[in-house]
């Protein structure tokens, strides 16, 4: 006689992006006030029956997306949590070059990129469980920054010039600092202060003066956004990894949204087909047999002689009541 065991439920294969938000909107908030549903809001008689219904099958083979309503969390969902503190232990590393490079494209900074990116890997964790409980990504911005001038008190735009003072002691021993007109003796003591240059005439200023620019948006904000972006990513790919064959009633899949979306090359890859499968999809309506051909030719000559005939047929004759509109 053979016996059959408890049928075991297929594996639901799921988006890393859409595990962690089933995992941390669905299953760990059932650890407060001892379930999702509060037990405050419900009757004796509407909790058994749930405890009844959830009880028909084992916990450790519960559906994804369908809890037990008093149970604790999916083990799945512990599991993910899990790996997700552990995204800790990245802290210190930095990205690769070819990231490095989305990051920076078109910015003009003057701050170092791996000092913000460091920071972003070491706050991937953090990153990840806000996002998977608010349902959202990382923001990030299109914008280009464009250079613009900084405009001065006067409405004009701001000439500053970066002046020397040295140290100078009059004959009754008096300290004081004035510019610098000739060059500096090895032994003077000096400092350097920005200053608004006046113009010796019109359009005329000393040698060294500049106009200050101001980017907008700001470059520092932009690469901190990407990195926090790419960061999130990255955390995506290594949980995926990580998790791979780690889950009893989930397999998650690799990431399917951009890494750089402000890139126009990085698009998410939701919605399209696999490209083994773009010819199977198109063949059926671009391939034609002859008779489908010789049936589309006569279907076009018989409407090209109809649209002939009605042209050729005079307009048919009103009677001189029906012109004035007379009965």
């Amino acid at each position: 006689m053979v016996t059959h065991g408890p049928a075991v439920s297929a594996k639901r294969f799921l988006d890393i992006e859409a595990a962690l938000r089933w995992a941390y909107r669905d299953e760990l908030p059932k650890r407060q006030h001892g379930g999702r549903y509060d037990t405050r809001k419900l009757t004796a008689g509407s909790m058994s029956r749930l405890a009844a219904a959830d009880d028909e099958r084992p916990a450790d083979q519960r559906e994804p997306g369908f809890p037990a309503a008093l149970g604790d969390p999916h083990p799945d969902s512990i599991i993910i949590e899990s790996a997700v503190k552990h995204l800790g232990d990245w802290t210190g590393y930095r990205f690769g070059a070819d990231r490095m490079d989305a990051l920076t494209s078109d910015l003009p900074l003057a701050i170092d990129p791996a000092v913000v990116a460091i920071e972003a890997i070491a706050a991937m964790s953090g990153t990840v469980t806000i996002n998977a409980r608010m349902a959202t990504r990382p923001k990030w911005s299109s914008d280009k920054p464009t250079a613009r001038w900084t405009v001065g008190p006067n409405g004009k735009p701001k000439v500053l010039l970066d002046e020397i003072f040295v140290q100078v002691i009059d004959g009754r021993g008096r300290v004081f600092y004035e510019p610098a007109r000739e060059p500096l003796a090895p032994d003077a003591i000096f400092y350097r202060e920005t200053i608004a240059c006046r113009s010796i005439r019109k359009d005329l200023y000393r040698e060294g003066a500049y106009c200050p620019i101001l980017w907008r948006p700001d470059p520092v904000r932009l690469l901190s956004e990407r990195a926090e972006h790419c960061a999130w990513h990255v955390a995506l790919e290594i949980l995926s990894a990580e998790l791979e064959g780690q889950l009893g009633a989930l397999a998650v899949l690799s990431p399917a949204a951009a890494w750089a979306p402000w890139l126009s090359s990085h698009e998410d890859i939701h919605g399209q087909p696999p490209e083994l499968f773009v010819g199977l999809r198109e063949a059926p309506y671009r391939c034609e047999t002859r008779e489908q051909v010789a049936a589309k030719r006569r279907m076009a000559q018989r409407r090209t002689l109809h649209e002939r005939e009605e042209t050729r047929q005079p307009p048919a004759r009103q009677g001189v009541r029906g012109i004035r509109g007379l009965s």
